[in-house]
């Protein structure tokens, strides 16, 4: 059994079949002896830039321990199924249970109490290994406002490091959590 982390982009016009769509998902798993480590719902977002002509849509994070057979039937069945926007399939090391940053700003949004970055990121990162491609607050310093990703000559962060933060930003990228450019407004 491997573990997987899967981001689906759901249409936000047809957002009221995503609980049926994710209790087949659920039950296909732990028909396969697989289990469910995490399943977050961020609810309606604004995207980044527009896909497949839509300006919004409803993001589902899943942490999923299974069989590669059951994520290749998974990822056939929304290949061609038109709620699904986009999807992110990612291989993890282990299961993750935490809540995900994106999860943790939803939640402080929601409470009211949006904290600003304490002190630099910049000086923060220096101790980070993992760079999550959720956590757009900590990208976003990475990334000059015409839409390029700041070399490491200029942020002085190690070479493995700003591979890492290149990495996530393709992915925050690819999921329309950040823009490729500064004409996507």
């Amino acid at each position: 059994m491997r573990h997987y982390e899967l981001l689906l982009l759901v249409n936000p016009n047809q957002s009221e079949q995503l609980p049926d769509m994710l209790t087949r998902i659920q039950d296909q798993v732990k028909e396969a002896k697989g289990q469910v480590h995490r399943l977050e719902d961020w609810g309606r977002r604004k995207l980044a830039y527009a896909v497949k002509k839509n300006h919004k849509a409803h993001y589902v994070l899943l942490n999923i321990e299974s069989s590669t057979d059951i994520m290749e039937s998974i990822r056939e069945g929304f290949r061609y199924n038109d709620l699904i926007l986009r999807m992110l399939i990612l291989t993890m090391r282990e299961a993750v249970t935490i809540s995900s940053p994106m999860a943790v700003i939803i939640q402080e949004e929601a409470k009211g109490k949006r904290s600003e970055a304490q002190g630099s990121l910049l000086k923060q990162v220096k101790n980070l290994r993992n760079f999550d491609y959720k956590d757009t607050a900590l990208l976003s310093e990475f990334v000059m406002e015409n839409g390029r990703i700041v070399p490491c000559r200029i942020t002085s962060v190690t070479a493995l490091q700003q591979r890492r933060i290149t990495s996530a930003i393709k992915l925050a990228r690819f999921v329309a959590l950040m823009p490729y450019c500064d004409q996507h407004k």
